[in-house]
């Protein structure tokens, strides 16, 4: 009977410790921040000051997923010894686009070389992460010009030295692009390169449809390069073809807007409907007939 009953007990004090061991491996998988990984973008558009682009991802399995509604701190300088710049919220793609405010482009603008950091600090559930990215001061312009009846485009591209002072750079590789109404349309080869002076020109394209007024937007774009990160300038110019809204479309043609079909494709439209329409009501009626028939 004592060995039964030490058994018993054995048995049950094995349980429990198995139970104790188990509940604490759980309780520390779910307390284990989760590890992400955050990225950090420089863009420049039209000289107007610094955007920073910071994402979110964390690896779920074998892929990485984006991760929503994490508060990303911004600083110039590292995070310990730096100035805040402020914070935002990612989006349901992962990214947080943070414009520093103009108080502060004005201590920014006395150096010649940017750090900026992006934080991710006591945030619920995830482990603290930074990363950072430094940049040099630079300016671009965009103009517009026509010689011997040839358009062109003019870009430049300067950076500060040592001293601050603004310099041309060389040998950059700016894309020249048209907005058009889905994405980007490459108008400049890939051989488009500064000169000593800072300076790319390429003919513009006469044979491209603008708005009623024959307005295009040009985009020229330095992406994602080492020293200066995403550099775009974007201008305006009356350099397009007129789009001119064609009366065909008013026309009661076979491949016109339903407003508009032919009349005939309209009247065997009408009549086969109301064929159909027709047969199922005689269907009911007669349904109907047949019903009091026979409860009579």
């Amino acid at each position: 009977m004592k060995k039964i009953i030490y058994s018993l007990v054995l048995i049950l004090s094995i349980s429990l410790c198995s139970e104790g061991i188990l509940i604490g491996q759980d309780d520390t998988t779910v307390n284990e921040p989760v590890k992400i990984r955050l990225s950090l973008l420089y863009q420049n558009i039209n000289n107007t000051g610094p955007r920073l682009l910071a994402t979110v991802k964390t690896k779920v399995d074998r892929s990485y997923i984006t991760l929503e509604d994490v508060n990303v701190k911004f600083y110039f300088g590292d995070s310990d010894e730096s100035l805040y710049l402020g914070s935002l919220k990612t989006n349901d793609s992962g990214e947080a686009l943070f414009l520093v405010p103009e108080t502060l482009r004005k201590i920014i603008d006395t150096t010649a070389v940017y750090l900026y950091t992006a934080a991710v600090q006591n945030e619920p559930g995830i482990k603290d992460k930074e990363t950072d990215v430094e940049i040099i001061k630079s300016k671009v312009d965009l103009s517009f010009y026509e010689e011997d009846s040839i358009k062109k485009v003019r870009y430049q591209f300067w950076t500060a030295d040592s001293l601050g002072n603004m310099i041309p750079v060389e040998d950059l590789n700016p894309i020249f692009y048209i907005e058009r109404l889905f994405g980007l349309l490459a108008v400049s080869g890939e051989f488009a390169t500064t000169d000593e002076e800072g300076v790319c020109e390429i003919v513009f394209p006469d044979n491209l449809l603008g708005d009623s007024n024959g307005k295009l937007k040009v985009l020229v774009k330095i992406d994602d390069h080492d020293d200066y990160g995403t550099i775009i300038a974007k201008a305006q110019i009356d350099w397009g073809i007129p789009l001119v809204q064609s009366d065909q479309s008013l026309e009661r043609e076979l491949w016109s807007s339903g407003a508009n079909a032919p009349i005939y494709l309209v009247f065997i439209v009408n009549a086969l409907l109301g064929g159909i329409v027709f047969t199922l009501i005689y269907i009911i009626f007669n349904l109907y007939r047949i019903y009091t028939l026979s409860h009579e």
